[in-house]
């Protein structure tokens, strides 16, 4: 984190490497607890974009999704209209999709906003370009997991998403890092599941102030 933050004036605008090295920065204060600066960094640096593409919103996606994960009620609220913003900038992805990490990526951000037309573009357009092995066995479990989740259906997301998660290889592309969200969401729907909050048990030491007493 201090390396990140000493070094960022180095880094300029075009820089492509610039957004998800504070998504990193982001990732460990979430480690600490700290949602208020974390969002904080959301605002000021991984939605700070070089250009206008939609590539450059996978951190940003990946950052809300964790955030509302974790923040309660409140600060689910609080994001809604960061992630209508992220809706607008993935409206072309669906006719030029190509990769399933970042189909994934859209599709959670449709979901989140209530686009099921464009969500299922992109599962269609995932279906015709991947191998109906992987397709049915990786892909339309985790889209499956996350419209669950979205619509608070926690028993089928937990239900759709745990066997392709069993995998050792995703195949989904990604780092491991960047693949733990998938678990972190079959995580939250089993919490709660079991009447858990999933911030008591995803980080154990949440002490900003958006979290809900």
């Amino acid at each position: 984190m201090a390396t990140i933050s000493s070094y960022s004036n180095g880094w300029g605008p075009e820089e492509p490497m610039r957004i998800h090295m504070w998504w990193h920065y982001a990732i460990s204060l979430i480690g600490e607890g700290e949602l208020d600066r974390v969002l904080l960094c959301y605002d000021l640096e991984v939605r700070r974009k070089s250009r206008v593409c939609a590539w450059e919103d996978l951190d940003a996606v990946a950052l809300l999704w964790r955030l509302d994960l974790l923040g309660g009620e409140a600060l689910s609220k609080m994001l809604a209209p960061r992630w209508r913003m992220l809706a607008q900038a993935w409206q072309a992805y669906p006719a030029d999709s190509s990769y399933i990490f970042n189909d994934l990526h859209a599709a959670m951000t449709f979901a989140k906003v209530e686009d099921y037309c464009l969500f299922d573009k992109v599962v269609e357009s995932c279906r015709a370009r991947e191998s109906p092995d992987f397709f049915h066995s990786v892909c339309l479990p985790l889209f499956s997991g996350i419209a669950a989740f979205v619509q608070l259906d926690y028993a089928t997301a937990v239900r759709a998403m745990s066997p392709a998660l069993k995998r050792r290889q995703l195949r989904v592309g990604g780092s491991k890092l960047q693949q733990s969200i998938f678990h972190w969401t079959r995580d939250a729907a089993d919490y709660c599941l079991r009447g858990s909050k999933p911030r008591d048990h995803l980080s154990s030491h949440i002490h900003s102030l958006t979290k809900e007493s």
